[in-house]
């Protein structure tokens, strides 16, 4: 009897099923991240365009003041400060749009409305009313996404305890 060396054909078959075996698996894991990751830019856009649209909306709506306001400006140029808090007032008091407003001490004016992002968040923007000559009829105090929702913290971390 004649004694063969070398690789047999069971060593090569096993070593071509290990080959196999690994790049299915790293198909299989290649779909899953791309499924994560489109889930993932989603969300990101639904993100995004609903905070886009709120901002829109929020400037609109300042828009809106900075024409309602100008006419009062123009009016009391030459009067003092307090008539036009009073006239700025009266008129942002008429508007059908939410506007909170609010007296501060002496002539000061504040104004503050909301919009909602989504069901979560929303933009407060807070003005302060002012004349002073050439500025303009307001200074922005805050715009600023705030959270509304209340916070939940994730307590099902698995951590192994004792």
């Amino acid at each position: 009897m004649k004694k063969t060396s070398g690789i047999s054909i069971g060593t090569s078959s096993i070593l071509v099923i290990f080959v196999l075996l690994c790049l299915i698996t790293f198909a299989t894991l290649s779909l899953a991240t791309a499924g994560a990751d489109y889930k993932l830019a989603v969300t990101a856009t639904s993100t995004t365009t609903e905070y886009y649209n709120a901002e829109t909306e929020a400037v609109r709506r300042l828009e809106q003041l900075d024409f309602v306001l100008r006419p009062c400006a123009a009016a009391a140029l030459g009067e003092d400060e307090a008539a036009y808090v009073a006239s700025a007032y009266n008129t942002l008091a008429a508007l059908p749009e939410q506007c909170t407003l609010d007296r501060g001490p002496g002539n000061t004016l504040f104004a503050s409305y909301t919009v909602q992002i989504n069901a979560a968040k929303e933009i407060q923007v807070r003005l302060q009313i002012t004349l002073s000559g050439n500025s303009p009829r307001y200074s922005i105090l805050r715009w600023q996404t705030v959270n509304t929702a209340p916070w939940v913290p994730d307590e099902n971390l698995p951590v192994w305890q004792p």
